[in-house]
């Protein structure tokens, strides 16, 4: 079963939904700022479209986040992280 929200995307470029009893913080772009838009949720899966249909993200929320950032900004910096720390062992 699915639920739909209505909300604005923020001056950072960022929407509100709460997941499983906590708040998640899900990236859109700061180019979108203060545009209203509507999110359609059906369990971790989250579609943001605008008041005139146009599709900006579709994601999975992920549980273990509070922040849901953009595609390949975290995993690269993880890679590099996790890099890092094996060559210093």
């Amino acid at each position: 079963m699915g639920r739909i929200a209505s909300d604005k995307i923020d001056a950072f470029g960022k929407v509100t939904i709460r997941y499983l009893g906590k708040l998640r913080h899900i990236a859109v772009e700061a180019v979108h700022r203060n545009r209203k838009v509507t999110l359609l949720v059906a369990g971790a899966d989250v579609r943001i479209v605008t008041d005139d249909g146009e599709l900006l993200r579709t994601l999975t929320l992920d549980a273990s986040r509070s922040y849901q950032p953009l595609n390949c900004r975290w995993p690269v910096y993880d890679v590099l992280q996790q890099a890092s720390t094996s060559l210093m062992s």
